[in-house]
Formats: C-alpha cells, sequence, structure tokens
C-alpha cells in the first residue's frame, strides 16, 4: 500500500513540474506588454486558423458589427471555435477599432444582443480594442491566435 502511494505522489510531482513548465513557457509573452498600436503589426496576428463558424453565421457576425461600429471595424475570431477538433463553446469576438468610442460599453452590450437575436440565444463574448488602448493578456492572446471574419 505505501508503495502505491509513494509512486502516486512521486507521479503528481512530475506532473507538477510539467504543468509548471508548460504554464511559464505559454505565458511567457506577457512580460513584454503591447499596446493597440501595435494592432497594425501582422506579426501579431500569425497564420490564419481554421474556424468552426459556417458562412451565414460569419456574415450575420461582420454585417452586425459593422451596422453598430461602422465599417472600418475589423473582427476577430479567437478562443475555442478556432479548434476543428472540439465541439461547442462560445464565440469570442475581438473587435479592432481605428478610432476612440465614447460609448464602447453600450455599443458592445448591444451587438452581444443582436447577435445573440440574430445567431441563437448561444454565449457570446466580445472584447473591444480602441487605439493607444494598453492590452490585458487576453486580449494579446485574442490578437495572436484571433482569425479574421
Amino acid at each position: 500500500m505505501l508503495t502505491i502511494i509513494s509512486s502516486l505522489r512521486r507521479l503528481r510531482r512530475r506532473q507538477s513540474k510539467r504543468l509548471h513548465e508548460l504554464f511559464k513557457q505559454y505565458f511567457s509573452h506577457f512580460r513584454q506588454k503591447p499596446t493597440a498600436s501595435a494592432l497594425t503589426d501582422t506579426t501579431l496576428l500569425g497564420t490564419l486558423p481554421a474556424m468552426r463558424l459556417n458562412p451565414k453565421s460569419k456574415n450575420i457576425i461582420r454585417d452586425t458589427v459593422a451596422e453598430i461600429f461602422g465599417a472600418e471595424a475589423e473582427v476577430l475570431l479567437f478562443g475555442s471555435r478556432l479548434d476543428d477538433s472540439s465541439r461547442g463553446g462560445d464565440i469570442d469576438l475581438l473587435i479592432k477599432l481605428n478610432h476612440p468610442e465614447p460609448q464602447k460599453l453600450r455599443k458592445e452590450l448591444t451587438l452581444v444582443a443582436r447577435l445573440q437575436l440574430r445567431l441563437g440565444d448561444q454565449p457570446i463574448d466580445v472584447i473591444v480594442i480602441e487605439p493607444g488602448e494598453k492590452l490585458s493578456p487576453i486580449q494579446s492572446i485574442a490578437l495572436q491566435q484571433g482569425a479574421r471574419l
């Protein structure tokens, strides 16, 4: 019985060390915080992955964003919907604006409400970035992993 317990403890320690290394590797890029002015740099956007959204949904999202934020707003999809092997998941959107928006929160909430009405009742998360804004870790990840719609 003691050998089983000690083996399990060793295994847990090894897994914990490996998990810690993966965590450090994944979050190491947050030490240097990019600014929203770096959004024009195409190296942040990386390669464009496939996405689990049908063409009709993509058009609805693009049209609704243009209706609320204007035609110059850029839309990126990020998160679990980029992984073709997974199922379900919410729709994570990053909206990149070219100008400061005084009513950003109101428009963000309006966008979520309209998309839920048009796409059906499903979880939708929206992040809006303005020029010159300091990026949070989730915004940096969205920029790096996001795919333009």
